[in-house]
């Protein structure tokens, strides 16, 4: 089971913690422009997710959300 991040908000992208910081601004991109967002406007928030390629299930933990500054240093945190 790999563990990472996903934006809340957005097409359900999954990143991992090694790739988070090079990827954060293509996930915000994809914020502002799915049609959600364009209706309500509203920042990037980003959730824990886990995904197991093997067993095809990803999980999505969208009962919390935080802040980018918040999920770089959780991404950091969980090695990368």
């Amino acid at each position: 089971m790999e563990h990472g991040l996903t934006l809340t908000n957005a097409c359900l992208p999954f990143y991992r913690p090694d790739a988070f910081a090079r990827l954060i601004v293509i996930g915000e991109d994809l914020n502002r422009r799915s049609l959600l967002t364009r209706l309500f406007p509203s920042r990037a928030r980003w959730s824990r997710a886990h995904v197991c390629r093997s067993c095809r299930v990803a999980v999505f933990e969208y009962g919390t959300s935080m802040s980018r500054k918040e999920a770089n240093a959780l991404a950091a945190s969980m090695g990368g």
